[in-house]
C-alpha cells in the first residue's frame, strides 16, 4: 500500500474532512472509483456516502454524491426514502450496522471493492440498488384486530400488495407479492393462514401457512413493535375469470380459530375477450390496417436485468381480420440491437386474429425475460403484427393522427432497466 493511500485510509476512518485536500484526482483509490463510475453509471445515477467525511470531499468533484448523516438507523432510513442508485461505504461501525439490516442486504448488492481490500485495512465497497418485487404496488390500510382475553390481541395494520388500484388484477400462474404489517401481544404461538378464495363458489385457489409470521413466533413479538410478514401468492394456472378474495386467518396450537378471518383485498381475474373496453395504464390510440386499434398497454416503467415482466396490449377489433397475424413485442437497446422479444398469436395462442369480430376488446399479454447480464440503461419497446405465413409482411401501422409509421410497428414508452 502506498503512503498516499495509507494516509487516505486513515483520513476516511477518522472522518476528517481537512485531509481531503491531500488527495489529487490521480489518487489510485479515487481513480479506481471514478473509472468504474464512468464505465458503468448512468447520467442520472448518484452515490450516497457518509456526509462530512474526507471520502465525500474526495469524490464530490468527480462523482454526484448524496451526503448521509447519522448512524446506521438514520442512514438506513435515508436510503429507504431516497433509494440512490449507489452507496459507498468504508468498513466500520456504520458499515457493520447496515450489513445487519435485512432491507439493506436485500436492496444493495456489492459491485466494486477497493483494490486494496486484500490488505484488510478499511476497504471501500460500492453497492448498487436493486429493487425487490415486494417494493411495488400500493399499501392498503387494514387496521383490523382480533382478540381473545385468554390469548391476547393481534392487529393487521396494513397490507402492501404488488397490484394497485383501480385494477388489482391477477393472472394465472403469475405471482403476487404481499407484505403484511402486524402487531400483537399474545400468549400462544399462533399461525397465520393466507387464502385466495373464489367469490363465485367459495373455492380455495391458493393457501399458505406461516407457523412463525415474520420469522418470529407470535409469543416472542414485542408489544407495539411492528412485524413484517411476506407472502408470494401463486394463482393456479387454470384460474378462470372472476372475483377473488384475499383472506387472512389465525389459528391456535390446538387448531381452534383465533377470531374471525380478515379480508385483505378483493382482486379480479379479467376476461381476455369482452364487449367492453378496459382502461389501460398507458393510453395510445394507434391503429394497424383498417381493422385493429391499439387503445393502449400495461407495462412496468422500470425493471431489473434478468427480470421477467409482462406487456399487456389492449386491442379493439374494428372489423373482421381475414389474415392470421402474429403479434410481436420487441425490446431494443439504444443502438438498435434486439435484446428481448415475444411473438405469437394473440391471447397466448388461443384467440387468433382470424376469429376476431368487430366490437371485440382483447387483452393480449406477452411475457418477456431480460438477460441477467443486460446493461443498465433505457430501452425501447415496439409492437406490431406480421403475417404468420409470411413473417416479412407486416400489417401497416398508423399513429393517433393517422400518419403511417415506419417499419410497421408502434413504439411504446421507454423501459428503464436499472
Amino acid at each position: 500500500m502506498s503512503v498516499a493511500r495509507f494516509l487516505l485510509a486513515l483520513c476516511c476512518l477518522a472522518g476528517l474532512s481537512a485531509c481531503a485536500g491531500a488527495a489529487a484526482p490521480q489518487d489510485p483509490l479515487v481513480g479506481e472509483i471514478t473509472a468504474w463510475w464512468a464505465a458503468h453509471a448512468l447520467p442520472d445515477d448518484i452515490v450516497a456516502v457518509q456526509g462530512g467525511t474526507a471520502l465525500q470531499a474526495l469524490l464530490a468533484p468527480y462523482v454526484p454524491t448524496l451526503p448521509l448523516e447519522g448512524g446506521a438507523v438514520a442512514v438506513l432510513a435515508a436510503l429507504q426514502e431516497a433509494r440512490p442508485a449507489y452507496y459507498l461505504a468504508s468498513r466500520g461501525i456504520l458499515w457493520d450496522g447496515l450489513q445487519a439490516q435485512p432491507w439493506f442486504a436485500e436492496h444493495y448488492q456489492p459491485v466494486l471493492v477497493s483494490a486494496d481490500a486484500h490488505v484488510g485495512f478499511s476497504p471501500l465497497t460500492l453497492y448498487r440498488f436493486a429493487s425487490s418485487p415486494f417494493d411495488g404496488g400500493e399499501t392498503i390500510a387494514i387496521a383490523a384486530q382480533v382478540e381473545d382475553p385468554a390469548v391476547g390481541v393481534l392487529r393487521v395494520e396494513a397490507a402492501r400488495l404488488s397490484q394497485s388500484r383501480p385494477k388489482r388484477s391477477l393472472w394465472p400462474g403469475e405471482p403476487l407479492y404481499l407484505t403484511l404489517t402486524l402487531q400483537g401481544d399474545v400468549r400462544e404461538p399462533l399461525r397465520a393462514v393466507l387464502t385466495l378464495r373464489a367469490l363465485a363458489d367459495e373455492r380455495v385457489l391458493f393457501q399458505v401457512v406461516h407457523e412463525q409470521p415474520g420469522g418470529i413466533p407470535t409469543v416472542d413479538w414485542f408489544p407495539g413493535r411492528p412485524v413484517e410478514d411476506r407472502y408470494v401468492i401463486l394463482p393456479p394456472a387454470d384460474l378462470a375469470p372472476g372475483e377473488v378474495a384475499l383472506e387472512l386467518a389465525w389459528f391456535r396450537p390446538n387448531g381452534a380459530p383465533f377470531g374471525e378471518s380478515i379480508t385483505l383485498a378483493q382482486l379480479t381475474r379479467p376476461a381476455e375477450v369482452t364487449s367492453t373496453a378496459q382502461t389501460p395504464d398507458h393510453a395510445l390510440g394507434a391503429a394497424f390496417g383498417d381493422s385493429v386499434a391499439l387503445l393502449g398497454y400495461d407495462a412496468p416503467v422500470q425493471v431489473a436485468p434478468g427480470q421477467t415482466f409482462t406487456v399487456t396490449l389492449h386491442w379493439q377489433a374494428l372489423a373482421p381480420v381475414p389474415t392470421d397475424y402474429k403479434v410481436f413485442v420487441h425490446i431494443f437497446a439504444p443502438g438498435g440491437v434486439l435484446v428481448a422479444q415475444h411473438d405469437g398469436q394473440p391471447v397466448n395462442w388461443t384467440y387468433p386474429t382470424t376469429v376476431w369480430q368487430a366490437g371485440d376488446f382483447i387483452l393480449d399479454r406477452h411475457p418477456l425475460t431480460l438477460n441477467p447480464e443486460l446493461p443498465r440503461g433505457d430501452y425501447q419497446i415496439f409492437v406490431g403484427f406480421y403475417d404468420a405465413a409470411a413473417p416479412d409482411v407486416r400489417l401497416p401501422a398508423f399513429d393517433a393522427q393517422g400518419a403511417p409509421l415506419a417499419d410497421g410497428h408502434v413504439q411504446l414508452a421507454t423501459l428503464r432497466v436499472r
